[in-house]
């Protein structure tokens, strides 16, 4: 019997903690809550991801303080549209989504790419900026650094961090912004022990 992956994270930057949910089907769905203030405002987000057996994103629905936000899917030819099934073309060129208060959608492209150890793949994704309430294609490279150590890095500005996931890509630490407190990452505070070491080498 498969167990449906229920996590929760706890936003050490901002003040927000997320419950999350996947279905187990041949469609799973990703449920995410997200409660806290974030930049001054007190959010309340919910959302839902569903994708296909490769972790490519079909549709996401997310409401904000109990108002529709968005609403747009994924045609498979790779076609984006909105809820009035307006076509997107902006966004052909994204297979991603990246969810701007939540660590689940950085284990999309982990899961849909399956790099190797120093493998590294330039994606674009379509950013979702929850907080000022804006969408638009970013660049974003993703770099293998060990067994569960990712490098994460936007192309289009100055961002990069560290990611700690576990034995299936779900993140358990990012730097200086989740960590995992539901199920307990002890398992892998060794890893993440590793980049806090290695990222203090390098303000130093």
């Amino acid at each position: 019997m498969h167990i449906a992956p229920t996590f929760i994270w706890y936003a050490t930057d901002y003040h927000t903690t997320e419950q999350f949910t996947l279905s187990v089907s041949a469609t799973p769905t990703a449920k995410g809550l997200i409660i806290g203030e974030a930049d001054g405002q007190a959010v309340h987000i919910e959302y839902e991801v569903q994708v296909d057996a490769q972790w490519q994103v079909l549709q996401a629905i997310v409401k904000k303080n109990g108002m529709p936000f968005l609403n747009i899917s994924r045609k498979s030819d790779g076609r984006w549209f909105d809820h009035e099934g307006q076509h997107l073309s902006r966004f052909d060129d994204c297979i991603d989504i990246d969810l701007s208060l939540t660590p689940f959608t950085n284990t999309l492209p982990i899961k849909r790419l399956g790099l190797q150890k120093h493998q590294s793949a330039d994606i674009n994704v379509i950013y979702i900026d929850l907080v000022g309430e804006d969408l638009y294609p970013a660049p974003q490279r993703y770099t293998r650094m060990g067994d569960h150590h990712y490098h994460f890095k936007t192309l289009d500005f100055e961002f990069h961090a560290d990611l700690v996931t576990d034995d299936e890509g779900w993140v358990v630490y990012y730097s200086g912004l989740w960590e995992r407190v539901y199920p307990s990452q002890t398992a892998f505070a060794r890893e993440r022990d590793v980049v806090l070491s290695e990222l203090r080498g390098l303000q130093s």
